[in-house]
């Protein structure tokens, strides 16, 4: 049996004020049985290791920072791919790499989330302000997105931009949008023992209150920090995040949604190129998402391969699964 949800008042409101976007806004509010019917509301992490630290990438030096700050790609590098379940319905694979160039980068990044609902799930739509009828809900739908971005080291700074390309098919609904992200980042050292990576991102670049609903790439702005340091044995890795994302059509400085997240990586080496790590990450939950506070994971790095593996909590007592591939 399938249990049917009411949209939430800031649903409803929503609906109100945006009824082009009412239809993709209320589902997630709609959804019903877990095992069924899936949230329109998919998980957005591009990362295996990244999100095993609690999705805090901004400052990452890895090939996949390409999606969250495109000034780092001047010191990335590798190629990775990735793969993730979310319970039966929900499938997630990302693909990046970079190079360098002189004292810069370029990168190139693609995502799919790809997902499926049972037969007899249905969902909300608002037809007229105050006016609502439930409707089949679609039995496919995905998000995708194709990352293409370069970065340059100028007096110590490094500055990077990327174009984006986001596509959300909902049943045989498709919205398409062209979005650009710049960003900013510059090591610092806090003493002889810990160094630190500190970058700016501004991101979806160009995007709508439409699209934030609908693609789930709202504006936002993110500071992140990221470092490491010997202890003993150990070598002692620190993330951390604050991101601020505009909430539909409001000034995002004064109305914006506030999302911090932090990780840390503990890891042993016993040869040069080869060693282990645990982590484990705390943030925000993804608005509307089925995405809950806490991540962990592992890492396993053998000279040029490195292979990372990430969890992180549904709703409920369930739990994801992401495991990655990365060469350098």
């Amino acid at each position: 049996m399938i249990r049917q949800r009411m949209p939430s008042a800031s649903a409803i409101r929503v609906a109100r004020s945006r009824p082009l976007v009412a239809a993709v806004a209320v589902v997630a509010a709609a959804h019903a049985a877990r095992g069924q019917c899936v949230n329109p509301f998919l998980p957005t992490s591009a990362s295996t290791r990244a999100l095993a630290m609690g999705d805090a990438n901004t400052a990452g030096r890895d090939d996949d920072v390409i999606f969250y700050g495109p000034a780092q790609l001047a010191v990335a590098r590798g190629t990775s791919a990735a793969i993730g379940r979310y319970g039966e319905h929900v499938t997630s694979a990302t693909l990046a790499s970079t190079a360098r160039i002189a004292t810069g980068g370029v990168g190139v990044g693609a995502s799919l989330v790809t997902a499926r609902n049972g037969v007899g799930c249905s969902m909300v739509v608002f037809t007229s302000p105050g006016s609502a009828v439930s409707v089949p809900a679609p039995l496919t739908f995905s998000r995708s997105l194709v990352v293409v971005g370069a970065a340059q080291t100028y007096k110590r700074f490094r500055v990077g931009v990327a174009g984006k390309y986001a596509v959300r098919q909902l049943g045989d609904a498709r919205t398409t949008r062209g979005l650009a992200d710049l960003g900013v980042a510059r090591d610092i050292s806090l003493g002889d023992n810990l160094p630190l990576g500190l970058a700016l991102a501004v991101q979806n670049i160009g995007a709508s209150a439409a699209d934030e609903t609908a693609l789930q790439t709202p504006l936002r702005a993110a500071f992140g920090v990221a470092g490491g340091t010997p202890a003993g044995p150990l070598d002692i890795g620190i993330a951390g995040q604050l991101a601020v994302e505009r909430y539909l059509d409001q000034p995002i400085l004064r109305h914006g949604r506030v999302k911090a997240a932090a990780g840390l990586d503990v890891g042993y080496t016993w040869l040069d190129g080869y060693s282990i790590s645990l982590r484990a990450g705390v943030r925000d939950a993804p608005t509307m998402t089925d995405l809950r506070q806490l991540t962990a994971g592992a890492g396993l790095a053998l000279d040029r391969v490195a292979i990372d593996y990430a969890l992180e909590q549904l709703v409920g007592s369930r739990v994801a699964h992401r495991v990655g591939l990365r060469l350098r």
